[in-house]
């Protein structure tokens, strides 16, 4: 997302983080990080990300212009919103990511359908996951190095190893997946026309 915000390359990254959890720790994990990330075109990121929170599922985002700033909130679980003598309530936000997204999660369903079908051009292109995918590794590299990490000299060798036996098993199941689909469509068109017909 900050990539396609600040419409750049990602230059340099900078990660430190820590396992608050002993049983992440104990997988040589992380549960809080801190992400710095600077662009070509000069725009600074900061990401601050991590898995335990405890009032619901926060995910705000702020832009810091050179005339004003935009924000995004979290979402509230409804709109009500009670005044007392002495405090002031208002509604929980989203608990988890599944009713915070879940218009983002049907609008990708239905551009991926359209792309299938041959109505549209896939908008997330070839060199958003290779940006995407070095970004990550630099990101590794950078806590494993404990310093910054250029992500021009990140190399996806062995990233695209294992990408290509993925790509391989879901060309797969999104071909059973059409095939089934097809087979959906046909029989929901010929119980159509039965019906039709039987009007």
């Amino acid at each position: 997302m900050c990539r396609w915000m600040s419409g750049s390359r990602p230059q340099t990254v900078y990660v430190q983080g820590n396992a608050f959890d002993p049983e992440i720790a104990k997988c040589n994990d992380l549960d809080h990080v801190l992400v710095t990330i600077k662009f070509e075109n000069g725009v600074i990121a900061n990401i601050d990300n991590g898995r335990a929170d405890g009032y619901g599922y926060d995910n705000r985002l702020e832009v810091l212009c050179d005339r004003g700033m935009l924000s995004i909130d979290n979402r509230l679980t409804n709109l009500v919103t009670e005044h007392g003598d002495a405090v002031t309530s208002i509604p929980r936000i989203d608990q988890d990511f599944l009713t915070r997204y879940l218009d983002a999660y049907a609008n990708e369903i239905d551009h991926f359908l359209d792309v299938m079908e041959g109505k549209c051009e896939l908008q997330v292109t070839k060199e958003d996951t290779i940006q995407a995918m070095k970004l990550v590794e630099a990101c590794n590299k950078s806590i494993s190095t404990q310093g910054p990490m250029r992500c021009h000299d990140v190399f996806l060798v062995k990233v695209f190893e294992t990408s290509l036996k993925s790509a391989f098993l879901i060309k797969s199941i999104i071909e059973k997946f059409f095939n089934n689909w097809n087979v959906y469509r046909q029989n929901a068109s010929e119980s159509l026309s039965s019906s039709d017909a039987d009007g």
